[in-house]
């Protein structure tokens, strides 16, 4: 009996040290630097290193390596985030927490819709109009939030100083700040799909595969062999999803428990999966569709990452792209 399955990978650093290294990685695979991501893992998760002396030695290693990594053409997201693993491997960290973060974009929409909320109720009528209560409460609520300030100055450093409101008028603040935040939000998100991508790298090869790996933004698919089984993995925005081939009986549904758990030794959570078992020896639609008319010289993690498209993308205008997602989160905040 062979399994497909899909499921929605998150980072959540909570009490463990894994979770606060898969986290810390994560961050700083965002473009976020070494020090400022520490400094938020210590407010946000209550992250402290117990031995405060090795992080200079930590960090030094690291950078050094993202540099080395992204010189020989790696994304800048996988550089940062292979060197941040390889740092943790040649520097440990002993690093304790008492709360908890979570990279999930969603939550974190949800958290700063909040926020803005709160912030609203508190201005009550002190502004002149609602969209100019939003734009102080957004601001403010960004303020407020570690995580939320470093994403957005990572990408606009200024669009949070005083003085921007009467330069720009509260239209352009709005789309500026928008448009900060939109992009901060998709450098956490492609930054969580470079560094689970690694995890179940990692994974695989823990339980003894053979791992070969594809990448493009947005997407990396990995095809893991061993003896006569295979395991096919696409890592998206949207999660994960993968097909096995090559198991008898219950076995698949045991190296997928397997695998989940070295995932989740690395601090990455694995939720909502659906499984679907194919009973095919050789594969489910995922493998199936790769291995249809696969090219000599063209390895299946190839395939399997050419498949992750469905057609030509449709060009989409950035600033109409960004006009919709200020308006989607004005109408979650009520002003629409």
């Amino acid at each position: 009996m062979s399994m497909s399955f899909s499921a929605k990978v998150t980072v959540s650093a909570a009490e463990a040290a894994l979770g606060v290294s898969a986290a810390l990685a994560t961050l700083i695979a965002a473009g976020i630097s070494a020090l400022v991501a520490a400094a938020i893992m210590e407010m946000e998760a209550g992250a402290r290193l117990v031995e405060q002396e090795s992080w200079e030695s930590w960090m030094a290693h690291m950078e050094a390596r993202a540099r080395e990594l992204a010189g020989a053409g790696l994304p800048d997201a996988l550089a940062r985030s292979r060197a941040a693993y390889e740092a943790f491997q040649a520097h440990p960290l002993r690093l304790s927490s008492n709360a908890s973060l979570s990279l999930d974009r969603q939550a974190l929409e949800e958290d700063l819709i909040r926020r803005v909320r709160s912030e609203m109720t508190r201005l009550g009528g002190s502004v002149r109009s609602p969209s100019e209560a939003a734009v102080q409460a957004m601001r403010a609520a960004i303020r407020s939030r570690p995580l939320l300030r470093a994403l957005v100055e990572r990408e606009d450093p200024e669009v949070l100083d005083e003085g921007m409101e009467s330069r720009l008028g509260i239209r352009g603040l709005r789309e500026r700040l928008g448009a900060a935040l939109l992009a901060g939000f998709e450098r956490l998100e492609e930054a969580l799909v470079q560094t689970s991508a690694e995890g179940w790298s990692r994974a695989l090869q823990s339980l003894g595969y053979t791992v070969e790996e594809a990448r493009r933004p947005g997407v990396v698919a990995l095809w893991a062999t061993r003896g006569s089984s295979a395991i096919a993995l696409r890592v998206t925005r949207e999660g994960v999803e993968g097909d096995m081939a090559g198991f008898q009986g219950p076995a698949c549904m045991a190296e997928w428990t397997r695998l989940q758990q070295a995932m989740a030794r690395q601090g990455f959570h694995v939720r909502d999966a659906r499984v679907v078992t194919h009973n095919r020896f050789e594969g489910g639609s995922l493998i199936s569709r790769a291995r249809t008319g696969l090219p000599a010289g063209r390895s299946m993690a190839e395939a399997l990452l050419e498949g992750a498209s469905i057609g030509p993308t449709p060009q989409v205008d950035r600033q109409q792209q960004i006009q919709r997602w200020i308006r989607f989160l004005e109408n979650r905040i009520g002003l629409r």
